[in-house]
């Protein structure tokens, strides 16, 4: 699994810090960002173990907006 402050290469072939993760339905999410200008944000979902890890970026608008609202909750929750 990827961890905070990890950093990882996609198959784009830019490397992206997490920066943060959130579990969703049992799935568990990555917010990424590439550690070179310009900062590019991904959403992704990481699946698998260690040995067979596999990252799936999220396009749909619909999936990123959940994601993004599980985000804020998780911020809210912590600001507490």
């Amino acid at each position: 699994m990827i961890n905070v402050g990890e950093a990882i290469t996609l198959d784009d072939g830019q490397e992206y810090l997490c920066f943060e993760q959130v579990e969703l339905d049992g799935k568990h999410y990555l917010y990424l960002i590439t550690t070179n200008e310009p900062n590019l944000v991904r959403l992704a979902e990481q699946m698998g173990a260690d040995d067979d890890l596999q990252i799936r970026i999220i396009g749909e608008k619909a999936e990123k907006q959940q994601l993004i609202a599980a985000l804020r909750n998780k911020l809210a929750q912590n600001a507490e």
